[in-house]
């Protein structure tokens, strides 16, 4: 093994330490401190410290070292180690001024390293700006610039201190990575400053307070100054004794003569007091990180390719870089004998992207690694994406944060996705962990960024002894999470499997909810992309394990399948089924997942099909026995994908078999009596089919009740039947039933329903006057229209043009005469009498009229109304009734008026007088003549609108109502009434057409300004 000598100038216990670890690593034959490293469960960076000799290791770090060597740790080294803390602790606090000043005579610069700086720092204009500003007035407050390993923090300050410098600053730059580097470091800058040698020597020996001397001079500098603090991830480092890092007594102060910055992972307002202002580094923005990328190698391929290598990197500064440059070095002829190796040479950002998704996070670092001195080792691996964040893990254990590395392991195992926190049990963190530790340790994540919280709060149901929602959740970071699961696959198979066990735990926790049931969709749509992560990671070396993992697939697939998310759960089946091939052929997870595979695959023919679920069957009815529910799964689609009458009596059969192992209401037990009445119905067996149908809603209505989702589902269901066979006005009743629980959150039109259910429903909802939400139904019914294949039909422009009239009661005219027009257009080659694209070009010109772009409407109904020449229907008529409206906008009234007259009377003799269309045109007609002032006439077509509206609403009507107030009005001006009569019958009115509008409506108002004007 290859190590640098042992620290000679430290206690011969320190070194002792080191020396009997060395021997123990030789013995069990470790080849290199990486291996060493591996087997421990370290970071190299930990061992390479402990075998220096230059400090004490932590017990924890020597036990594990220990063990990795096959040796017990014993009370005996527990004594070593101690005595060798105590020595090290005496030796430092008697270290000569000169000895801790020189680790490396005349090579430790306080300069800043700008030589590291990138061309150009990207992302990050408004924050320098910002510290750019406080460099000429310096705030009262410690800049503190904080984040996840890897996010560019000291780039910031890199950038920072070359501005500052521009502006003649004196610019100190000190690492605090290291004790005694920090100290070397602020004894350069006093002497920098102009504190006396003699002082110095004094202070640094022990005389007095060293920070208290160098902030004296500081705060007295005549010279505005920039001091950066990099690395600053132990605070404790830089507080004085008793003290905390931002109290104002150790090395981090405010000054009027200049600014202190702090870079470090550690965000906490504890740590650095009240008055800090602390700044989140984040990754960067996903086009500054393609430029990242560009300015390193922008020979490797187009811009949206480096967006999509960002993206895949998590824009990650750290990562972009480690990619950048090596696609440039690439460029100059490294890995030119790559191809030897059987892997091809990577040029473009496309081949990068590619080989991360085969080799993983550690290919970041490739040619990076190389022999190093321990000195150096702690930079090195900062700029290692595969290396920097085992160092904050590292800095959490030497603080005895015990189970900060056991979480993040486990974490590992998930997505970088939302992770519900009360998932987590603190009892399977490496053994019996107290609740409080395991809180101890996530806060600790957190504040290092390893981790971060969101809260999670749509969600209609949680897991039983959950809190209610909003749930506080953790993420971390795509790359931070892929590195954890490298070293977790490096780990020796018992502390691997020690880690998916706890997994396998988690998984079985979040996917305990039922996922057939709506209400947990918004529960599983959180917790599936960490199964789907489970799924991809998990070992196959304990079958146990992976057998928990796939039911816990299994269940999620359930939730995609009845979620109607089918491009989700056919994209999830390749997965389930590659990790299942380990298991045996006749086991119940394989054979349930081979089901789900055949489910999903779509380029199978019918007959293969059959032969596939007819396999499974046999072989879960001689595993399972005829009454599992997996064996009912397959039996329920083999059955549908048999020829009508055999699949119908084959589903009867599961029918039976579900209602008596599940019972009738169940969602399995619900979609084969769907399907079997489907069959009956397709054999002609309509008046089954429709009992069945009935059936299924009465019993919903019974076990789940009327609000529930299925209920819902097969009540349109149930609608779209009994439309079909020309039972329309029931029809209508159950759509009405299901439009009055939309948008409650148990039902908003799902993809449950078929594109003919859909559109009911938004007629529904646009009769109820909900038109936002019935746009959204018409909008989904076209989608289920171009999924279907039906984007080419007429009824597919029929719905479009509904959306369009939906658009225009929105008071969205411009964009409903937008679409209007775009379908008129594709509709171009239709013969000019096209019934559909008649109605088009009608609703056009209302939309014209209603935009007040009257001279064009009239002519788009002119031009209608001359290709329906000689058709006397009551579309028609319906498209003179609209013209006529816009004459009146065009000053035409005689005109409008001969035209009304003509179609009230037409439409009352074609389809009644007390119809609705016919009864609309003869108010209009009454309202035409009263505006001309031919009253009798008026009088005459308003008592015919009210005898009509009598028999059709009855007197409580408010149509009946508003009639008797012109009649009574017009009965007066004609002379057919006196006052008091008149008086009596519109207060008689004004009563109950307050009921219908409110005091304070336009037919209420107009009633009382008449009284008035009676007197």
């Amino acid at each position: 093994m290859d190590l640098t000598p042992i620290e000679s100038t430290a206690p011969a216990e320190v070194q002792a330490v080191a020396r009997r670890l060395r021997e123990c690593a030789h013995r069990a034959g470790y080849p290199s401190l990486r291996d060493l490293a591996s087997a421990a469960g370290l970071s190299p960076s930990t061992v390479s410290e402990a075998l220096s000799g230059g400090r004490t290791p932590s017990w924890k770090t020597v036990t594990a070292l220990l063990k990795a060597c096959d040796v017990a740790a014993s009370p005996a080294w527990l004594r070593l180690c101690e005595e060798a803390k105590d020595a090290e602790r005496r030796w430092r606090q008697n270290l000569p001024a000169e000895a801790a000043t020189r680790p490396t005579p005349g090579m430790y610069s306080i300069r800043p390293p700008i030589g590291d700086l990138p061309a150009r720092v990207r992302g990050r204009d408004a924050l320098l700006d910002h510290l750019e500003g406080l460099l000429t007035a310096p705030p009262q407050a410690i800049q503190v610039l904080h984040g996840l390993g890897g996010c560019g923090k000291t780039t910031i300050a890199l950038e920072l201190a070359r501005r500052a410098a521009e502006r003649g600053h004196q610019v100190f730059w000190v690492s605090a990575h290291q004790h005694e580097r920090l100290l070397v470091g602020m004894r350069e800058i006093a002497q920098e400053i102009g504190v006396p040698e003699d002082e110095l020597n004094e202070t640094w020996g022990g005389g007095g307070s060293a920070p208290d001397l160098l902030w004296r001079y500081l705060d007295t500098s005549r010279t505005k100054w920039l001091l950066v603090i990099d690395n600053a991830d132990e605070p404790g480092l830089l507080a004085a004794d008793d003290g905390v890092p931002g109290d104002g007594t150790g090395w981090l102060r405010t000054s009027p003569a200049g600014t202190a910055v702090v870079t470090t992972r550690v965000d906490s307002p504890d740590v650095w007091g009240g008055r800090a202002q602390r700044h989140l580094v984040d990754v960067l923005p996903g086009e500054d990180a393609a430029d990242v990328l560009i300015d390193l190698a922008g020979h490797a391929g187009a811009r949206e390719d480096a967006l999509r290598l960002a993206d895949r990197l998590g824009c990650l500064p750290l990562a972009l870089v480690s990619a950048g440059r090596y696609l440039d070095r690439a460029k100059h002829g490294a890995n030119l004998l790559r191809r030897r190796t059987g892997r091809a040479r990577i040029t473009t950002f496309g081949d990068y992207r590619r080989e991360l998704g085969t080799l993983g996070a550690d290919f970041l670092d490739e040619g990076r690694q190389h022999a190093v001195d321990s000195t150096s080792l702690e930079r090195l691996h900062r700029r290692l994406v595969g290396r920097t964040w085992e160092i904050s893990l590292d800095l959490l254990e030497e603080r005895d944060v015990g189970p900060a590395r056991g979480l993040m392991r486990l974490i590992s195992c998930f997505a970088p996705a939302p992770l519900p926190v009360d998932l987590i049990d603190p009892a399977g963190l490496d053994g019996d962990v107290p609740a409080s530790e395991a809180s101890r340790a996530l806060e600790a994540l957190v504040d290092f960024h390893l981790l971060n919280v969101t809260e999670i709060g749509d969600l209609a149901a949680v897991p039983a002894d959950f809190p209610e929602p909003p749930l506080p959740c953790v993420t971390g970071h795509r790359l931070v999470l892929e590195v954890t699961a490298s070293r977790v696959r490096g780990l020796d198979r018992a502390r691997r499997r020690a880690v998916w066990r706890r997994a396998a735990d988690v998984l079985g926790t979040a996917t305990g909810p039922v996922p057939e049931e709506r209400a947990n969709w918004d529960w599983y749509r959180l917790v599936t992309p960490h199964v789907r992560a489970a799924v991809d990671g998990v070992p196959d070396d304990d079958r146990e394990t992976l057998t928990r993992v796939l039911r816990a697939g299994l269940r999620c697939f359930a939730y995609l399948v009845f979620s109607r998310r089918f491009g989700e759960s056919e994209e999830f089946s390749g997965p389930l089924y590659e990790r299942s091939a380990v298991l045996d052929p006749d086991d119940p997870v394989r054979l349930a997942i081979r089901h789900r595979r055949t489910f999903s695959e779509s380029d199978r023919t019918p007959e293969q099909t059959r032969a596939e679920y007819r396999d499974i069957l046999d072989r879960q009815l001689a595993v399972l026995g005829p009454d599992d529910p997996d064996t009912l799964i397959t039996w329920h689609n083999w059955a549908t994908a048999l020829d009508d009458a055999e699949g119908e009596e084959q589903l009867r059969a599961v029918v039976e078999a579900r209602t008596r192992v599940l019972g009738p209401a169940d969602p399995y037990t619900l979609l084969s009596r769907h399907a079997w009445s489907d069959a009956l119905d397709a054999l002609g067996r309509e008046a089954e089919a429709e009992a069945e149908k009935r059936a299924i809603v009465a019993d919903c209505l019974r076990l789940r009740g009327d609000v529930d989702y299925y209920t819902l589902v097969h009540r349109a269901y149930l609608a779209s039947h009994m439309t079909a066979y020309g039972h329309e006005e029931a029809a209508d009743a159950e759509y009405d039933a299901i439009a009055g629980s939309y948008g409650d959150g148990t039902f908003d039109g799902d993809g449950a329903l078929s594109a003919f259910a859909h559109h009911q429903l938004a007629h529904a909802l646009d009769k109820a006057g909900r038109y936002p939400e019935a746009e959204a139904e018409y909008r989904a019914t076209l989608t289920a229209m171009r999924d279907e294949g039906y984007d080419d039909s007429n009824e597919f422009v029929h719905v479009r043009r509904w959306l369009g009239r939906n658009l225009r009661s929105q008071d969205r005219t411009e964009e409903s005469l937008a679409l209007f027009e775009e379908v008129i257009a594709e509709c171009a080659d239709r013969p000019a009498t096209d019934p559909t694209l008649l109605a088009l070009r009608h609703d056009y010109g209302d939309g014209l009229a209603n935009a007040g772009r009257y001279a064009e409407a009239e002519a788009e109904q002119t031009a209608v109304l001359e290709l329906r020449a000689g058709t006397r229907d009551s579309t028609t008529l319906q498209e003179r009734h609209c013209r006529a409206h816009i004459l009146q906008h065009l000053d035409r009234p005689e005109e409008a008026e001969a035209e009304l007259r003509e179609v009230a009377d037409s439409l009352e003799e074609l389809i009644g007088a007390e119809a609705e269309l016919a009864r609309r045109a003869s108010w209009c007609h009454a309202m035409a003549l009263l505006s001309l002032d031919r009253l009798v006439e008026a009088l005459v077509r308003l008592e015919r609108c009210l005898a009509a509206e009598l028999t059709a609403l009855g007197s409580e009507s408010r149509d009946a109502l508003v009639s008797r107030r012109h009649i009574a009005e017009t009965r007066y001006r004609l002379g057919l009434a006196d006052g008091a009569e008149t008086t009596a019958e519109l207060t008689a009115v004004l009563f109950a057409l307050v009921f219908h509008d409110g005091e304070d409506g336009a037919q209420p108002t107009a009633v009382r300004r008449f009284l008035a004007e009676l007197g």
